[in-house]
């Protein structure tokens, strides 16, 4: 039976949320770059160009990318044989 330790459950987690405020997946960049690109409108570029420049400032700054608001919601498989090992939990 393999223990993990629901501390580096929570870590894993946090680390993941904080990742995603600062970072845009790159299949995401990737889209805003091709749409920048096929853009015919002068302001319509200007706007893409925006993101783009947000979320550039917001991976090299560390810095909330800024979005809409959402839910995280996560689906975790474990597989069989694991054990989710407690202990305190480590207070912010």
């Amino acid at each position: 039976m393999r223990k993990i330790n629901v501390n580096k459950i929570i870590d894993k987690v946090k680390e993941m949320c904080i990742k995603a405020n600062y970072e845009l997946g790159g299949d995401v960049l990737k889209k805003l770059y091709d749409a920048r690109d096929r853009e015919q409108s002068p302001i319509g570029r200007d706007i893409l160009d925006k993101l783009i420049l947000n979320a550039n400032i917001a991976k090299n700054e560390q810095m909330s990318i800024c979005q809409d608001t959402g839910m995280a919601v996560f689906f975790v498989e474990i597989g069989q044989d694991v054990y989710i090992e407690s202990c305190k939990i480590k207070q912010p």
